[in-house]
């Protein structure tokens, strides 16, 4: 990529650049191409600088796939770690606003974007928290358990700590009337620490 010149106006900072390599790869079957089609220019939001926002006017072109087995006949160039199909910003602006929106949430999040010139609105963060990947998992480390709601539900008609309620314990909660013996069968049944219990339960 080819940086051809650098503005300021207001408080954004403009650069204009374009792709100059001679060949690419097709987004559908990874054959590359050298025949180009056309080009044209996207915008591409980017991370701040110097507390001003930064836009990317970039001139990109579309290559004619010359697989006859791939179902496209034509595919547009992709800067890695810039540019993304349909995306508008840089892929280190959105690692930035993901990165915010999963700390502070919508609302918070937007108004910690506008301060970092990169605004964007509370449902921007919001459906990128949903795009996110899910976390791998992992055991708790220490465990809360309210058991308030449970007990006072209206199944429920029995004082004691009926079992059948935790079948994954493996252990009559109801012969267990101290918390800290209850504390200990769930801890050891869950494989984590218990930090407290939380309850109307009998030996609280």
């Amino acid at each position: 990529m080819a940086v051809e010149r650098v503005s300021a106006a207001g408080r954004s900072v403009h650069v204009l650049a374009r792709t100059c390599a001679g060949e690419a790869a097709c987004t559908g079957c990874g054959v590359v191409s050298r025949r180009v089609h056309s080009s044209y220019q996207r915008r591409l939001a980017d991370t701040a600088s110097g507390g001003q926002e930064v836009l990317i006017d970039l001139q990109v072109r579309r290559f004619f796939c010359g697989s006859p087995a791939c179902g496209k006949t034509t595919f547009a160039e992709q800067v890695p770690g810039l540019t993304t199909r349909y995306g508008r910003r840089t892929g280190q602006l959105q690692a930035v606003l993901q990165a915010v929106a999963l700390a502070l949430g919508g609302r918070a999040g937007a108004r910690l974007t506008g301060r970092l010139a990169c605004a964007v609105s509370r449902s921007t963060l919001i459906r990128l928290i949903r795009a996110a990947a899910d976390p791998d998992d992992q055991t708790p480390l220490v465990l809360g358990v309210d058991l308030s709601g449970v007990l006072s539900h209206p199944s429920v008609t029995s004082p004691a700590w009926p079992e059948d309620l935790f079948p994954h314990v493996g252990v009559s909660l109801s012969k267990v009337p101290h918390q800290r013996r209850r504390r200990r069968h769930y801890e050891r049944a869950w494989g984590c620490s218990v930090s407290c219990l939380m309850g109307s339960g009998p030996g609280r």
